[in-house]
């Protein structure tokens, strides 16, 4: 159990129902070709899985006098388990998965594209030990990843498969994940940026220089409001203008339930917020709404399926 905490098993498990969202969801339900099998892309979900894992681990080696004062109860490294093993660990997974990326990258055609995984963990490590303390470096870094992820199937799957036969239909499929990565990299900035308000005594304490240090608490409240705030709105006019407008009434409603609401729920709130449990809540509100975000991919695809058989 104490693993598990480690590795934020609840955050991987998003990450592969994202991955699993895109591939089946999106790609196979609706008969576009892709170039992994079954075992294969159980590989890239395995790859991609390790290297999240790897960096949940890394953060936490880094982390541990900020989490003893924010997070005292839930302080893994050093009490359950020692900074040697979590070390052990991230480098097993990380070469494991850089490994399997080459392996892949190579079947597709594509060795440079191990560069995605390597890149990816670096950039967590980077995170870790540098750039979480640096002024919004490192929220910037973290979004960039989360909407990585959602473009890890489009490098895999399509790309591979891009011939001039093909070209206008996977380059229309990839659009619609690029839209879906870019509302996964704003939401996730404003979660960053709203988890900072959260940890902002233990920053505070340990020489950190986040946004809520630099700004104010009150200005960086202003900041969390108006990148979320666009975000709400660019949702909104991309449900009118693809599902409104299309009669997919379904997928309306999912999304206005699912991530409308959340966001619409963290906008009411940002401002009066002011507790570290007040914070916690609008973090997990967002967390809601990019899960939203990836069902949304699986409940589109059936929408158009069900439409098109009826």
């Amino acid at each position: 159990m104490v693993f598990l905490r480690l590795i934020r098993w609840p955050n991987l498990l998003m990450i592969a129902l994202t991955l699993c969202s895109v591939h089946y969801g999106l790609f196979k339900s609706t008969n576009l070709p892709v170039a992994l099998n079954d075992v294969r892309f159980g590989l890239l979900v395995l790859a991609t899985l390790l290297i999240a894992a790897g960096g949940y681990i890394i953060n936490d080696v880094f982390d541990q006098s900020t989490d003893a004062i924010n997070r005292p109860d839930r302080v893994i490294i050093g009490r359950h388990i020692s900074e040697k093993t979590a070390y052990n660990l991230y480098g097993g997974f990380t070469i494991t998965a850089a490994v399997i990326g080459y392996y892949l990258a190579d079947y597709v055609g594509r060795t440079n594209f191990v560069g995605i995984f390597i890149l990816s963990a670096a950039i967590l490590y980077l995170y870790a030990s540098s750039f979480k303390q640096s002024l919004l470096i490192g929220n910037l870094l973290v979004s960039l990843v989360t909407g990585i992820i959602v473009l890890v199937p489009v490098a895999f799957d399509l790309v591979p498969l891009i011939v001039p036969e093909t070209r206008e239909l996977l380059a229309n499929v990839a659009e619609i994940c690029v839209d879906y990565a870019l509302f996964s990299f704003v939401i996730s900035l404003a979660r960053e940026i709203t988890k900072d308000l959260e940890d902002v005594e233990g920053d505070a304490k340990t020489g950190m220089n986040t946004m809520p240090i630099a700004f104010g608490i009150y200005t960086t409240k202003i900041i969390a409001f108006a990148v979320t705030a666009v975000a709400c709105g660019t949702l909104l006019w991309y449900i009118y203008a693809y599902f409104v407008t299309s009669g997919l009434w379904f997928v309306t409603v999912f999304l206005l339930l699912g991530a409308v609401g959340p966001l619409l729920f963290f906008l009411l709130h940002i401002l009066r917020a002011s507790s570290a449990g007040e914070f916690r809540t609008l973090s997990t509100a967002l967390k809601i709404v990019l899960l939203a975000g990836v069902l949304s991919i699986v409940v589109v695809s059936l929408n158009i399926l069900f439409n098109a058989k009826g």
